[in-house]
């Protein structure tokens, strides 16, 4: 996800947005991961809650502290 698209989500009205993948998955492996510092300028200059997704467990989801980040949402870390 990019500005841009963000940009789109606030302009149309959304609530929320969740950004993917935050991190390398699995489940998307062809996908370029946002990274921590792309992330954390995406969701500081949202005027919407922002949560990540994609390649988060215990020790990655710590590194969106301080990134302004409104949640996190996992899927594979849950079932692994």
């Amino acid at each position: 996800h990019s500005a841009r698209a963000l940009h789109v989500a606030q302009k149309i009205g959304v609530d929320v947005v969740l950004a993917s993948p935050i991190f390398p998955t699995g489940s998307h492996p062809n996908r370029s991961a946002t990274g921590v510092l792309s992330f954390a300028q995406l969701s500081r200059s949202a005027t919407v809650p922002v949560v990540a997704l994609g390649g988060l467990d215990e020790l990655t989801a710590l590194r969106l502290i301080g990134t302004s980040c409104a949640g996190i949402a996992a899927i594979g870390s849950l079932i692994d």
